[in-house]
């Protein structure tokens, strides 16, 4: 069952998706350790510069750029280097394989161009289970990662 989101506002007065909380704990606790994995095999012995694509999505008329100033500001933190395109889809929840800017970014992936993508959080991947994991499983293959922006960053 796919999940769903609601549009929340952060202080700046933009509507960023978030997604609906789950009793039983969302993300997940085995796709967060997933993606904990992920992130640490990409990373280990990586020397070197760590580059990193932004990428967001949002509804039609919703304004990309303050999911990318917050990526943005968490990646540089963290000493990646962040490439200076930036990938959003406007199509609201569909599968990832389904979003032109999803799949440019893998093909940055694919390429050797990036070994990561930071989001604002799992809603801008999936928040259907299945979808998430198979874009997690897909980075893995490829020793890259997938990063979120802690949800306290997002809202300030």
């Amino acid at each position: 069952m796919r999940g769903t989101a609601d549009l929340v506002l952060d202080n700046s007065g933009s509507r960023m998706l978030r997604p609906d909380t789950d009793p039983r704990g969302f993300p997940s606790t085995r796709l967060a350790a997933l993606r904990r994995t992920v992130f640490e095999d990409a990373i280990q012995g990586h020397n070197g510069t760590v580059k990193v694509a932004l990428y967001a999505l949002t509804t039609l008329r919703a304004d990309p750029d303050p999911a990318f100033d917050a990526a943005r500001t968490y990646a540089e933190g963290q000493r990646w280097s962040v490439l200076d395109d930036v990938f959003w889809d406007n199509h609201g929840m569909t599968d990832p394989a389904e979003r032109p800017g999803w799949q440019a970014v893998r093909k940055l992936i694919a390429g050797g161009f990036a070994r990561g993508i930071v989001t604002v959080s799992r809603s801008a991947v999936s928040t259907a289970d299945r979808e998430y994991e198979r874009e997690l499983e897909w980075l893995h293959e490829r020793r890259a990662f997938l990063a979120h922006v802690p949800r306290a960053a997002v809202l300030e």
